[in-house]
């Protein structure tokens, strides 16, 4: 991912993973992919599932999260892990009914902050973009550059609280 802000402007290295379209099923093999051979992170932030929201239910999701974030925690037990609430969006690819998705996002956020806070080395992050917001691109579903600044923001403020 190319920000344009080196680090965040923070005096972290930073290191990004990130990965377009990425769903819960393949986060594992991301971070063990990128972490196999180097220094294991200090922090995780997870911005991940709106694209599992049209094909799978809530139950399916909440299990695979509560499966993954333990792995996280055993894998890396030091480690900071940061939700980042999945982002509303004004289209959802595939579904019918975008209204039920967004509803289906905020139960998925409120189980995600849940199981995130509950364990020690945790932290959320709420942004406040909704769909009426002129933070998204033409495709209704990715931030425009208004929208990417405005996220970055957050989360660089979310990294810096922690590592000071």
């Amino acid at each position: 991912m190319q920000t344009g802000k080196t680090d965040l402007k923070t005096p972290n290295k930073i290191c990004w993973m990130g990965v377009r379209g990425l769903g819960w099923h393949r986060l594992r093999h991301a971070i063990e992919a990128e972490v196999l051979l180097g220094t294991p992170p200090s922090i995780i932030v997870v911005h991940l599932g709106g694209n599992d929201l049209v094909y799978h239910s809530v139950w399916q999701i909440r299990n695979i999260m509560d499966r993954e974030f333990r792995y996280i925690r055993t894998a890396f037990p030091t480690c900071l892990l940061i939700w980042v609430d999945i982002l509303p969006r004004r289209l959802w690819s595939g579904a019918d009914n975008v209204k039920a998705v967004d509803n289906k996002r905020k139960r998925i956020n409120r189980l995600s902050r849940k199981l995130i806070l509950a364990s020690e080395h945790g932290d959320v992050l709420s942004c406040d973009i909704q769909q009426e917001n002129r933070f998204f691109g033409s495709d209704g579903i990715h931030l425009n550059e208004v929208g990417l600044e405005f996220y970055l923001d957050a989360l660089r403020n979310t990294i810096i609280k922690h590592c000071s």
